[in-house]
């Protein structure tokens, strides 16, 4: 699911780093296309991905959900590294 990269995100400090943003949650069998249709929906002006896995080297080169909303995306998009064992804390 998405709940580990929200919790990550609000783990981070990042939504106290700016108030008048919203965290907003994307779940689905295929998160890419879904993550693209918010920034529209939401007229987003920015996006913020946080990797909870292999690292962001990985995710680009390999065919993840990461690599094809960074390739697609037509607002900046801001990617953070959260380690899997950090969520565990």
């Amino acid at each position: 699911g998405g709940e580990e990269g929200l919790w990550a995100a609000q783990r981070s400090g990042l939504a106290a780093m700016m108030p008048r943003c919203q965290l907003h949650q994307v779940v689905g069998p295929e998160p890419a296309p879904a993550l693209l249709q918010a920034v529209q929906e939401l007229s987003a002006d920015m996006l913020a991905l946080v990797d909870v896995g292999h690292g962001w080297m990985h995710k680009l080169l390999v065919n993840s959900v990461i690599e094809q909303v960074l390739r697609a995306t037509t607002v900046p998009a801001l990617l953070l590294s959260a380690p899997a064992d950090s969520l565990d804390e």
